[in-house]
């Protein structure tokens, strides 16, 4: 790191600067130094500053990422960064990532970067809250091109009745997020976290919710309610405390978005009990359904008659104070979830932002990615193979494929697997051969994820 240079070295610098430049060569303007940090360049007649130059110096934010700054805040620099030289290896490759895609979109201030390395060191060490695996399984479900059989072949007639009555075009089974509902689904289960029992995997209440109500209940699959703040919901979804007026409409208008989508879902349970002779067995139940994966119930408890007429005439400050929201969840959420589960940290969404970039560079190829790698830890698989072949149709690319546009199809695969690395997941990624002629990704994932 380069010290401060002395005044002596600044004006011997300036003098430099002076006579290699045109304008100093004209008699009607003079060159003064009223500081160790600037020069100023001033018009004889007027006596008006006409060229300020700024002296820059180096500074190292941290290991391997190093800043030109002007030379007269190095010490504000050094005081309000020094919480860099305190990030882990892999919370550093992170900034550095970071700086390197905004600082090239558009020149980054102090209090940006500060801003940047106080949200990464929040990834320290953070809660997990669990997914049921059959979740993440149907959001992982993807159809390859020239299958010979369609969803109509693996359905019920029931199913398929509903399906025709509704209306609705499904082309193929699974759950198919955008990428707000996808941020939506993972701000549901962080709020199921916060608002059940998750200490007792053996107890009936385990991820069961806070509102005893039931609206359907079957001795294998359940209901769980949820009742909470907006509030809680917004900060949730967006990953911090603070959320605008913006904002609020967008998540509300996300979560009615994801209520009015119905999908198609086909698992099987599998299950061990014990048979008439008292001998373990393991069965399946075949779980088939098209509907929504979540109900929305809101309303307004405890009002006062005084606050009932101010509702009638148009008085939104009551609801607007009063208000709670009250879900009922698909039992997808929560079936099987204390054997069969999956594993995210309390502050995923805010951690695919920082990753990607910025809000608006997130994308759903991003979160099917991350989704997968994560299954593929939980299962503790640590290296994960896929076909290149494949990769495009597993995170939804497949329009790519059809429209043969090859090199945006390579920048997004890319842009994907590139913010798997920055949020920690993967290690590092190859590829090579593989046994049918063609070739595969390696992704190598961290097992210290957390």
């Amino acid at each position: 790191m380069k010290s401060t240079p002395d005044a002596t070295t600044v004006q011997e610098m300036h003098e430099s600067l002076v006579f290699s430049t045109e304008v100093f060569d004209n008699e009607n303007y003079q060159v003064n130094i009223p500081s160790s940090y600037e020069l100023h360049v001033i018009d004889k007649k007027t006596g008006q500053i006409v060229e300020i130059f700024e002296q820059a110096t180096d500074y190292e934010l941290c290991d391997g990422i190093s800043l030109t700054i002007p030379a007269k805040e190095y010490e504000a620099w050094k005081n309000e960064t020094a919480i860099a030289k305190k990030l882990n290896q892999q919370q550093n490759k992170i900034l550095k990532t970071v700086l390197a895609k905004i600082g090239s979109e558009k020149p980054l201030t102090r209090k940006e970067i500060v801003a940047f390395i106080e949200d990464i060191q929040k990834t320290k060490k953070v809660p997990k809250y669990r997914q049921s695996g059959h979740l993440i399984d149907e959001k992982l479900k993807y159809s390859k091109p020239n299958e010979t059989l369609t969803i109509f072949d693996i359905i019920s007639p029931l199913t398929k009745e509903k399906i025709e009555e509704s209306k609705i075009e499904v082309k193929a089974e699974g759950i198919k997020l955008t990428r707000p509902e996808n941020n939506m689904v993972h701000a549901l289960n962080r709020i199921l976290y916060e608002k059940s029992q998750t200490k007792d995997s053996k107890a009936k209440d385990f991820y069961g919710g806070n509102d005893p109500s039931k609206l359907e209940e079957n001795k294998e699959r359940k209901t769980v309610i949820l009742r909470f703040r907006p509030s809680e919901l917004y900060k949730a979804y967006i990953g911090k405390d603070d959320y605008s007026g913006a904002d609020i409409t967008f998540i509300n208008n996300t979560l009615h978005q994801l209520e009015a989508k119905k999908v198609l879902i086909k698992y099987d349970r599998i299950k061990k009990c014990k048979n008439e002779n008292n001998k373990l067995t393991t069965t399946t139940d075949r779980v088939e359904e098209f509907q929504s994966l979540i109900k929305i119930i809101k309303f307004l408890p405890n009002l006062t008659n005084e606050e009932i007429e101010k509702l009638d005439k148009g008085d939104n400050s009551i609801r607007d104070a009063k208000v709670e929201i009250i879900i009922a969840l698909n039992p997808i959420f929560t079936d099987q979830i204390d054997t069969k589960f999956i594993e995210y940290p309390i502050d995923t969404n805010r951690r695919l932002i920082i990753a990607a970039g910025g809000h608006n560079k997130v994308t759903t190829s991003m979160h099917i990615l991350m989704d997968w790698m994560l299954r593929d830890l939980s299962a503790k698989r640590y290296k994960t193979e896929i076909n290149e072949e494949n990769l495009p149709y597993i995170l939804g690319l497949e329009k790519y494929v059809k429209q043969k546009r090859k090199k945006l199809l390579q920048e997004r695969i890319e842009k994907d697997i590139q913010t798997m690395i920055n949020i920690g997941i993967v290690l590092e990624v190859e590829k090579k051969p593989n046994t049918t002629g063609g070739r595969k990704w390696i992704f190598h994932l961290n097992t210290d994820y957390n």
